[in-house]
């Protein structure tokens, strides 16, 4: 009882935290453009469905019109992303995220096994801004956020599994400590597209950034690929302002990462405890699919991601699970007005 009245209150002041965060840092009168409910899960996958590495996630993010305080270089001159602005020109928006990430070794038992990471917990906030046209998007960000028991991690991992008749793990005890982490990012990702009868039929995004942080230290490259009925572009309303109401559509993408640090393996930054050899390079891939109507897209996304440290007897499949809003984007205004004015007496209309 004193473990679910803990879990209730600190989800509320993370939500409090996150409209704290929404109020100071995004624009004036903000309008909100989109939001995600995403759920990670290995026993979402459709193969290699197992309870361990990287086994549960949930994020809940919202979108709003225009750059953040710290952004104001990076969108400097750029209108708000309302979705009625030119999709050639590059518009600013900042997306606020709160979630949650569990990892679990392979083996569970009261000690930790040699070679097996740890159980830990991460429970976060993140701000990033974005600066994108339909061709091209940057962003830059940061997360902050704790690990150990105020990550809330071991209650929702072992409550779960009772309440759904599974194993209750038993070592988490063993989980990393109490740390605040934080990390600071850059992506960009530029868009080639195939249409046809003025639809997206596919679309290619390579992409590119690094993370600096105790959290995250890394750099990473990878390409993502749609195809299929009315793809929706993958981050700018104004880009699918004449789609129809339906889209279905096929997902894949790799991506290679260097690594110089992941607390979840390198472990506590600023004392002993457990952790793993890092391997400095993991490749990683996904397969899926999604279905828009309007105003709202599911998405489902298989993922793989290879050995993430030396003892790690293979790679790990988990699926992520996406409800996401966005809004149709405003058909642009006539240059003329509403409601133009009639031609003079004598003259003749266009």
């Amino acid at each position: 009882m004193h473990r679910a009245i803990l879990l209730r209150r600190s989800r509320g002041r993370l939500a409090a935290s996150l409209l704290a965060l929404i109020a100071l840092a995004a624009p004036a009168g903000a309008q909100v453009r989109a939001a995600r409910l995403t759920l990670d899960n290995d026993a979402y996958a459709l193969w290699d469905r197992a309870d361990y590495e990287y086994t549960n996630g949930v994020a809940l993010s919202v979108e709003v019109a225009g750059g953040p305080v710290w952004a104001r270089r990076l969108a400097a001159g750029a209108a708000a992303c309302t979705g009625a602005e030119s999709p050639d020109a590059p518009c600013s928006s900042t997306t606020f995220a709160i979630g949650q990430k569990i990892y679990a070794p392979r083996h569970d038992g009261p000690e930790l096994a040699p070679g097996e990471r740890p159980y830990a917990g991460w429970l976060y906030l993140s701000a990033t801004g974005r600066l994108a046209s339909a061709a091209r998007r940057r962003s830059a960000g940061v997360e902050v956020g704790v690990t150990g028991p105020p990550s809330l991690a071991q209650a929702v991992h072992t409550g779960w599994h009772r309440a759904t008749g599974f194993w209750t793990p038993q070592g988490w005890q063993n989980q990393l400590a109490f740390e605040p982490g934080i990390a600071v990012h850059y992506q960009e990702a530029v868009l080639g597209e195939l249409t046809g009868g003025g639809r997206r039929l596919a679309a290619l995004a390579p992409e590119w950034g690094a993370s600096l942080g105790s959290l995250l230290t890394a750099a990473h490259a990878g390409v993502r690929a749609s195809a299929g009925m009315d793809v929706p572009h993958p981050w700018s309303a104004a880009a699918d302002r004449a789609a129809g109401p339906v889209s279905v559509y096929a997902l894949a993408a790799a991506r290679g990462d260097a690594v110089a640090r992941n607390l979840f393996l390198d472990g506590s930054t600023f004392g002993a405890g457990p952790r793993v050899e890092r391997r400095p390079f993991v490749f990683s891939y996904e397969l899926g699919g999604g279905v828009r109507y309007r105003s709202l897209t599911l998405e489902y996304r298989a993922r793989h991601r290879g050995r993430e440290y030396r003892t790690e007897p293979g790679g790990h499949t988990y699926a992520a699970i996406e409800l996401a809003w966005r809004p149709a984007a405003a058909p642009t205004p006539s240059p003329l007005g509403a409601n133009p004015a009639p031609p003079a007496p004598g003259s003749h209309a266009p």
